[in-house]
């Protein structure tokens, strides 16, 4: 399925297909990941080169795209080729730090730490941030969490949800 609808787009999508065929061949993506250890960042470094990870950002962020469609473009690629790079999560989590420059870069990746088991994406969290600004509680998933440098947290402070930066160690 092609979401392209501009020309940029229909570039960076050609560009994009052409990058992963080539580095995230069938093969080559089984070797990697049947590693010891899998080999999850392959792709990364060839991501922020050819400017990829700039996509979900606009120019002033660092990027060039900026719009969800521009997003879906990167997004169908990498899901066809079953990319496991941190794609999806190191550019959401850019654009709610509203800090993009390090993931462009491909210097920084984020995971959003925000299931906590529940079924109701709408409740309240139940990890807690004190007065201290420590925050409490479990996450039950936090995809690439193992990769990441900075967890995006969900918590709730004085009976409102809000995000929280943390840095991964």
């Amino acid at each position: 399925m092609l979401f392209a609808e501009t020309e940029t787009q229909t570039m960076l999508c050609d560009m994009l297909v052409k990058l992963l065929d080539t580095e995230n061949g069938f093969e080559a993506h089984r070797a990697r990941l049947n590693a010891t250890p899998p080999d999850r960042m392959a792709l990364w470094p060839h991501l922020a080169q050819q400017g990829v990870l700039g996509a979900g950002f606009s120019e002033d962020a660092g990027g060039f795209g900026g719009t969800m469609r521009d997003l879906a473009v990167v997004m169908g690629e990498v899901g066809r080729t079953l990319a496991v790079e941190p794609v999806l999560s190191s550019i959401l989590g850019g654009r709610l730090l509203g800090d993009a420059r390090a993931v462009v870069a491909g210097e920084q990746v984020l995971a959003l730490a925000l299931s906590e088991g529940g079924f109701d994406p709408l409740a309240m969290p139940k990890t807690q941030v004190d007065a201290e600004g420590r925050i409490y509680g479990q996450k039950v998933a936090a995809r690439h969490a193992d990769l990441a440098q900075v967890l995006i947290v969900s918590a709730s402070q004085n009976g409102e949800a809000g995000l929280w930066a943390v840095e991964a160690s």
